[in-house]
């Protein structure tokens, strides 16, 4: 009753204060009914996908002729009687660059179209972080224009009510790489693509669509839902939404950006004030930053601002804001302009001299932390990292226990809510013909024991939707998280069910491959900076599961013997054999009739591991890496990790 309650509040809000909403559903209205000839998937510099008869289609007047030619391919087609038409051209070889020309009651050319693999990169904050931000991230832009072969399109934020027929930033285009386009590129996607490249000499286009914070029931198509009987009032309250005219959002959901900023300009008078675009000073008290973040001298919970300057010695391109996450909702502006949690500062923010970056948080409950020194900085493209330790004003603007209740939004319009991500962003995209998709998603479902199910169903879902019933799906497993543990087994974890369902569904569902990166997390960060070897890593799973590669990233759990007061745990994918390196403790626990956890040792026994421990004479299960943040000692010659596992049910 609760839910349904503030969820007709929400859409009675949004009918009173709908002038932003109404104009967004307008602006979709529009875009839907002046459908462009050639779908924007196809512009100057993209990659063309190889050995495929790939679909090409467009919008024109009903039942009119329209004619297709790419290097030696032609075809030809009539559209339909709502004028939406589609052939397909080849299949082709890979090479380039060619010219793709249109012809019909309009003609449209194309230039510099490559031929290749075009993989989709999609999830979460971890796929959308910036190459800017990431570890070494400055030596790969001042390498970026001579890269070769690669292709990047970087799609914008939507939210839709209802499936769209045309991808979020429309007027993007496709880009060769340089500085200013990789920066704020997924480096996940960046990296992956960069390494395909080299191994398969084919030209890669990367098309990189995330949005930080997103869960997976928005990535998942309403029907998809509807058939696991899940989340039945959301979907409800999506239909509503629909029903109501509030089909699309913009950068962040119209719906959200109302509520929520209605909220905090009602109940906050920093926000009111319009601290965001110039923080004022005066008689606020000083922190260091990073530490336990609640200033002391605070007396209460509830809305808090932190500001600073820094001092640039000359104008800067694009650039990587990195601050610890302080709290669930935080929003951060440098020089007045809105900087999304990933950190991607565009083009022409940053400037010579005074620089005002502004922090806003709703801190319910008074705790946090901001992670370490290295995580606050400002990292300019080009230039040396510029340090944000140290000194911050600070004040708390508004007491929790003086404003009104905030608008819990978990279905309403933000980038978790259902089916909205896929609307607005997947939707649109069939049936262009993807090599594969790299998928990096789950903090946000972390402890939630529906991803088990609803993983292997997104795949089905997206299968479907793109017309590709075996498309090669790579899932990103989530790396370490959270303090390390030193008992044998943690039982309570959250990202150690999300990792156990991605490696579920990559043994299950055929064409599913598994990056396991467990060993590239940090305790106090959910965004680590190695986005290089996570990248690579994708890309060891990518060459085995679309290209048939023997190196596929690590060995993975495949049963165990009992001998004696000993397990056998045997492995598949393992390149080049097994390896332990040397930790405290294996990572290994085992246990008996009793149920309770002991640290094994163990041996590496050609392609098997022997444990044992002499507290557990007679042993029934064993478990590997299963904490949040376990040690890390089982690998592959090939330097591969081996991922977390247990082998009694969860």
């Amino acid at each position: 009753m609760l839910m349904r309650s503030i969820f007709s509040a929400c859409v009675l809000l949004l009918v009173t204060l709908g002038s932003g909403v109404l104009h967004a559903a307008e602006a979709t209205e529009a875009a839907e009914s002046a459908k462009p000839f050639l779908h924007p998937l196809f512009t100057d510099h993209m990659v063309f996908p190889r050995d495929h008869a790939a679909p090409v289609w467009g919008w024109t007047v009903p039942h009119g002729q329209v004619q297709a030619s790419l290097a030696t391919a032609h075809a030809s087609t009539v559209a339909d009687a709502d004028g939406r038409w589609q052939l397909a051209l080849g299949p082709l070889p890979a090479g380039g660059p060619y010219e793709l020309v249109i012809d019909g009651p309009q003609r449209v050319v194309r230039s510099d179209v490559l031929i290749g693999d075009v993989w989709l990169f999609c999830g979460q904050s971890n796929m959308e972080y910036g190459v800017a931000g990431a570890e070494g991230g400055g030596d790969e832009l001042a390498q970026a224009s001579a890269v070769r072969g690669l292709r990047l399109l970087h799609l914008g934020h939507r939210l839709a009510a209802e499936p769209c027929s045309v991808p979020p930033g429309a007027a993007a285009l496709w880009q060769p790489p340089s500085p200013s386009a990789v920066a704020g590129f997924s480096a996940v996607a960046w990296f992956t693509s960069r390494r395909l490249a080299s191994e398969l000499d084919v030209p890669i286009g990367a098309v990189a669509c995330a949005w930080s914070g997103a869960n997976i029931r928005g990535w998942m198509s309403e029907p998809a839902l509807d058939r696991l009987g899940a989340y039945a009032e959301e979907r409800a309250a999506l239909k509503s939404l629909a029903a109501a005219g509030v089909r699309e959002g913009r950068t962040a959901s119209a719906q959200e950006l109302l509520l929520r900023e209605a909220w905090w300009r009602a109940n906050d008078p920093g926000t009111a004030a319009g601290w965001q675009h110039a923080p004022p000073p005066d008689a606020w008290s000083v922190v260091d930053m990073p530490a336990h973040w609640l200033d002391p001298q605070l007396e209460t919970a509830g809305a808090v601002w932190l500001c600073r300057t820094i001092d640039l010695p000359s104008a800067v391109g694009a650039a990587h804001l990195v601050l610890g996450r302080l709290a669930e909702d935080q929003a951060q502006w440098v020089n007045g302009t809105a900087i999304p949690l990933s950190g991607e500062i565009p083009d022409g923010i940053l400037h010579a001299g005074r620089n005002d970056i502004a922090i806003r948080i709703w801190a319910p409950d008074a705790r946090g932390s901001a992670g370490s020194a290295e995580e606050w900085q400002v990292e300019p493209a080009g230039l040396p990292p510029v340090s944000l330790a140290g000194a911050w004003q600070v004040t708390r603007s508004a007491a929790a226990a003086t404003v009104s209740v905030r608008p819990e939004l978990h279905f309403q319009g933000g980038p978790e809510s259902v089916s909205m991500l896929f609307n607005g962003g997947i939707a649109p995209l069939a049936p262009f013909a993807f090599t594969g998709v790299v998928y990096y998603q789950g903090e946000q479902d972390a402890g939630n024991p529906d991803y088990y199910r609803l993983l292997p169903a997104l795949i089905t879902d997206w299968r479907a939707a793109l017309a590709a019933p075996d498309l090669p799906f790579v899932l990103v497993q989530l790396p370490a998280f959270r303090a390390p543990v030193a008992e044998p087994v943690q039982e309570t974890v959250q990202f150690g069910l999300a990792r156990d369902a991605q490696f579920a569904t990559a043994n299950a569902v055929p064409g599913v491959g598994l990056a396991v990166t467990i060993d590239l997390g940090e305790a106090g960060n959910v965004h680590p900076r190695r986005k290089r070897e996570v990248g690579e890593r994708a890309a060891h799973a990518a060459l085995a599961t679309a290209y048939g590669r023997a190196d596929g990233g690590g060995p993975l759990y495949a049963g165990i013997a009992v001998e004696g007061d000993a397990l056998r745990v045997h492995f598949t994918r393992i390149h080049g054999g097994l390896a332990l390196r040397g930790a405290p403790v294996s990572g290994f626990a085992i246990r008996g009739g009793d149920g309770v956890w002991h640290h094994a040792t163990a041996a590496v026994d050609g392609d098997t591991v022997v444990v044992r421990s002499p507290e557990v004479p007679a042993p029934t299960a064993v478990c590997y890496a299963w904490a949040e943040n376990p040690p890390v000692t089982l690998y592959d010659r090939a330097g591969m990790p081996a991922s977390p596992f247990r082998s009694d049910p969860r």
